[in-house]
């Protein structure tokens, strides 16, 4: 800071230990301000408060050793490492190997490192340090520890160690391990020893004067050496010309030194009372500042992307994101309204209850006065050509004359929204309307150089000048462009060039302006509500600049001209644009501030000064934009079909599971606010931005194919991180191989095949069906006409033409005539029957009447036959086969009664039993066995003509019909086993009024 360099520059030219005296003494009032901080407890997810140690490891991960035990932060998630044989909880000495893995042990003597997310015990040394923590370190591969029992030395891929004791000093004191030069050191019995391999020999030549050593810090600083041991107190030796000599640094006096680091060349002190930082100034140590004075520091960490990590043993961590931004602690608690820039080190700020103020950026030093008027002070300008600021408040206006050190009334100025000069012109601008004041020419002006302010007595006087209204229209800003200027009001931007009044408009409409300033090149800057930044060239030329091309926000508050750059305030952070560059350089929360919530800003030659409702904000301009390392992206999970599976560099999945969710996550505090992912599928596609927050990617239906995922980190500044790859392959269904359209080809052509065999097959069956069918009614029909030959065969007609002729010989006329037509009737219906495959029961049935009507009168009535038939039969429509119940009674009668002397009797019974038609034809004849013998007695023998070609017929019948007809013969016998005749039972199965055919 130029404060140093300033104060150092008089102490180098005076060379006076008082001169020194008095520029320590200075500095400790100069530094009443701190850095912004983050403090991590139990709110933020921290799990102690209790802190022993922190370390960021090569991933970017912070350890945290604690007294809860071991825990990993990733920026966002704090996870517990632990052992089931660890003895406590409390860890201690946080170390890294060559091969990445994390070290640190307990007070039980045990020493773990962690190694792919696994903690492991490496060894236990719990009977050689006594219940006292032992310090190590990590050289060449070996594991170094102090313990009672000597030095032990283990390297990593052994499986034991052994012990080194310092025979020279008898003591069990081991204790402070440092290196220096490649060597290892320790302090035994208050000595410096060394350890070389395996013999322990005198080491550093340091002085302890006699003192029992309780700590001792070692530190070498670009050759610049020193020494920090505590007895009582803490010493501070510093080596020189080969020898230790004491430092006395002031500020460390009666403080408890826990740690020595160097952080960018610079000497940072843990102490019992908070940070101390010093610079070495040609081989001199300066005083640079110290903070958290009122916490026991244990480690200070700076992390990739320059945050600092201070571990306390009460308090939990503190974070600082930026050590180049500070807070001026003497304006915490001001409602600062307005800033103004008097020179390059006085900043003058007026506030809410009516104080005016400035701020020394020599000495950071501030003072405060109260104005005549507490209300809130709305605006402040300096006139440096009349060495004045107009002071305007809510209710009172005021013209401060610096070098009368005078206050004066100026109620013309009062409630101002603006205010501008150039020479003789003072713009004002109010709630209600905007006017020009004509400034007078006074002789009395002066340009000399302000050097330092006094608070002024007040007069009151009332001064009052000329003026010229210019719109009755509530105005914002306004700014002076040579002989123009522009005037921001309620209804848009104007800009007036002598009597010429010009409204400015942007893509066709008005502009509504937040601040409007002027750069070098006399190119006006306006910052809107809702069009970005906007820059007005000459000839009103437009250009914009939005989100689109690098703007945080685009609603935009307070600008601030710095040489060729702009300091811009957004909503979403601050921003310093480059005008010949035409790049963007952002400072968010993540880089220390604490508010977008912006009052004002002000500019010094290496300093900006922010006020804001949270407090007023000192940033110096050369280191404040952090260079942020884009940490490396990381896959966490994979997870397939919502069930995590093992994460690899190449997936290989089946086709239904293809529903895939991918999480990836960066290290880094406050990730979240300066880093987004993007990600692709394809390495030839665009890239695809997630919404800040976000951290996974999920696919709820991949088809199948062979994908490349890529995921990345980005920055806020736009830089990448190295993309993972995940190499993902979805089999397709086996309905989409190959080999499936292969079997699949050859199944249609064998099935094509079998369908054309079959279709010909089919239709050859068909046609042998035809053919056998026409065959069957061929045979049908034969058998018909067979069955019809035995109704008119020769001896049946021939015994009924004897019997007419009997008749008309016996002068029986009558009885022949009656004859006659019972016989051409039958004749007749045997005819008409004969045409068709199927009659109707009734039709047989009278058929049947009449053929046993003539038998009967050819038996001369010796034969008694009975025909019952259910009476509801006659009335449906019941198809039988035609011709075919009358040959199986003619078999009855030429077969069983013919043989029989007397009491010829027959029945013919028709019922009904389901759908079937039931016919039981009843004689008590001779018996089939007895017909057979008087069939073999005659000399000339024939089969059954009637039998045999029935029998065919069923056969033939049965074929053409779906339910088909049984025919049984029953011979009856008596208990002797003698013939008492013959039962043929026909079944018939019908459907009612349909034929069977």
């Amino acid at each position: 800071m130029v404060s140093f360099y300033y104060f150092y520059g008089l102490i180098s030219i005076l060379k006076s230990k008082f001169l020194h005296f008095i520029f320590f003494l200075f500095v400790v009032q100069i530094w009443a301000q701190d850095p912004v901080t983050i403090h991590l407890t139990d709110k933020e997810g921290l799990p102690d408060y209790e802190i022993y140690d922190v370390l960021e490891d090569s991933n970017g991960y912070i350890w945290i050793a604690a007294n809860k035990g071991l825990f990993r932060y990733d920026g966002k998630v704090y996870t517990l490492f632990s052992h089931p044989q660890k003895r406590g909880l409390s860890v201690f000495g946080l170390l890294q190997d060559s091969k990445g893995r994390i070290w640190c042990n307990n007070i039980s003597g045990q020493f773990f490192y962690i190694y792919n997310e696994k903690m492991s015990l490496f060894v236990d040394l719990k009977d050689q340090i006594n219940g006292k923590l032992s310090e190590f370190k990590i050289l060449h591969n070996e594991l170094i520890a102090l313990t009672e029992n000597g030095i032990y030395k283990q390297s990593i891929d052994a499986k034991s160690g052994n012990f080194f004791k310092d025979e020279e000093v008898a003591s069990v004191y081991y204790h402070s391990p440092f290196f220096f030069n490649n060597q290892f050191y320790f302090i035994h019995a208050n000595n410096v020893r060394k350890l070389n391999d395996t013999k322990i020999s005198d080491g550093l030549p340091i002085n302890f004067q006699g003192k029992a050593i309780n700590k001792f810090c070692y530190l070498n600083v670009n050759g610049k050496i020193l020494c920090v041991y505590n007895d009582v107190s803490s010493h501070v030796l510093e080596y020189k010309n080969n020898k230790y000599l004491s430092v006395n640094l002031k500020e460390l006096t009666d403080k408890n030194i826990n740690k020595l680091l160097n952080i960018d060349n610079e000497i940072w002190i843990c102490t019992a009372s908070g940070v101390y930082i010093y610079q070495i100034i040609k081989d001199d140590l300066v005083f640079k500042r110290s903070f958290l004075e009122n916490e026991v520091v244990t480690n200070v960490l700076k992390d990739k992307n320059q945050n600092y990590w201070i571990a306390t043993l009460q308090n939990g961590i503190f974070v600082i994101p930026n050590i180049n931004i500070l807070k001026l602690n003497d304006l915490n608690d001001l409602k600062i309204t307005d800033l103004e820039r008097i020179n390059s080190q006085f900043i003058l700020f007026g506030t809410f209850d009516g104080k005016l103020g400035w701020i020394d950026t020599h000495n950071f030093k501030t003072q405060l006065f109260e104005l005549p008027s507490n209300s809130k002070v709305t605006k402040l300008l300096f006139d440096e050509v009349r060495n004045v600021v107009y002071v305007s408040q809510d209710k009172a206006g005021h013209v401060w004359d610096l070098k009368k050190r005078k206050l004066y009334n100026f109620s013309q100025i009062f409630a101002a929204k603006t205010l501008s000069i150039q020479k003789n012109n003072l713009l004002y601008g109010t709630y209600n309307n905007a006017q020009m004041i004509n400034l007078p020419t006074n002789h009395n002006l002066s340009s000399e150089k302000i050097h330092q302010l006094s608070k002024p007595s007040y007069s009151s006087t009332n001064i009052q000048y000329a003026f010229q209204d210019l719109r009755k229209k509530r105005s914002y800003t306004s700014a002076f462009n040579d002989d123009s200027f522009y005037m921001g009001y309620v209804d848009g931007l104007f800009k007036q060039e002598k009597a010429n009044l010009t409204e400015i408009k942007f893509q066709n409409h008005s502009i509504f302006s937040v601040d409007l300033v002027i750069d070098y090149d006399k190119n006006a800057w306006i910052s809107t509500f809702e069009d970005g930044l906007l820059k007005i060239e000459k000839g009103n030329k437009i250009q914009n600049y939005s989100i689109k091309n690098g703007l945080l926000s685009n609603y935009l508050g307070k600008l601030k001209v710095d040489q060729d750059k702009i300091w811009i305030a957004t909503d979403n952070g601050l921003q310093l644009f480059d005008m010949q560059t035409q790049k963007f350089q952002n400072l968010l929360k993540s880089d220390g501030l604490e508010t977008y919530d912006f009052v004002d800003i002000e500019i010094t030659n290496e300093n900006v000064i922010i006020a804001s409702k949270k407090g007023v904000y000192l940033l110096d301009k050369k280191y404040c934009f952090k260079e942020y390392k884009t940490p490396d992206v990381f896959i966490t999970s994979v997870e397939v079909n919502n069930e995590k599976i093992a994460n690899k560099k190449k997936l290989v999945l089946d086709y239904d599971s293809n529903s895939l969710k991918i999480a990836f996550n960066v290290t880094g505090f406050q990730k979240e606010a300066f880093i987004n992912y993007q990600y692709r599928l394809h390495s030839n596609d665009n890239w695809q931005t997630l919404d800040n927050g976000l951290n996974f990617v999920k696919y709820n239906s991949l088809p199948s194919g062979d994908y490349s995922f890529e995921v990345r980190a980005i920055n806020k500044n736009s830089v990448a991180s190295k993309s993972q790859t995940i190499s993902i392959e979805i089999n397709s269904p086996f309905w989409q191989k190959w080999w499936f359209y292969l079997v699949l080809s050859l199944i249609t052509v064998a099935i094509s095949w079998f369908l054309f065999y079959y279709n010909s097959l089919k239709k050859q069956q068909k046609q042998e069906q035809i053919v056998k069918q026409a065959k069957s009614e061929r045979e049908l029909l034969f058998s018909q006409l067979e069955n019809l030959r035995s109704q008119m065969n020769p001896h049946f007609i021939f015994n009924a033409l004897n019997s007419i002729q009997e008749y008309i010989m016996s002068n029986e006329k009558d009885m022949a005539s009656t004859y006659l037509v019972k016989f051409s009737r039958l004749i007749r219906l045997y005819l008409n029957q004969s045409r068709n495959q199927e009659v109707l029961l009734k039709d047989e049935v009278e058929a049947l009447k009449l053929y046993l009507e003539l038998e009967k009168d050819r038996f001369e009535d010796t034969l008694n036959y009975s025909i019952d038939i259910e009476s509801n039969l006659l009335h449906k429509t019941i198809f039988v086969p035609s011709l075919f119940i009358q040959p199986y009674v003619e078999n009855a009668i030429k077969h069983g009664l013919l043989h029989k002397v007397n009491d010829r009797k027959l029945s013919v019974q028709f019922k009904q039993s389901d759908a079937k038609l039931i016919c039981i034809i009843d004689d008590n004849g001779v018996g089939r066995k007895e017909a057979e013998n008087y069939k073999k007695g005659r000399v000339e023998q024939h089969n059954s003509f009637a039998t045999t070609a029935n029998q065919k017929r069923v056969v033939l019948l049965n074929r053409m019909r779906k339910n088909k007809i049984s025919v049984a013969i029953i011979d009856k016998v008596n208990s002797n086993n003698e013939a008492l005749g013959t039962q043929v039972i026909i079944e018939i199965p019908f459907d009612n009024e349909s034929s069977n055919h």
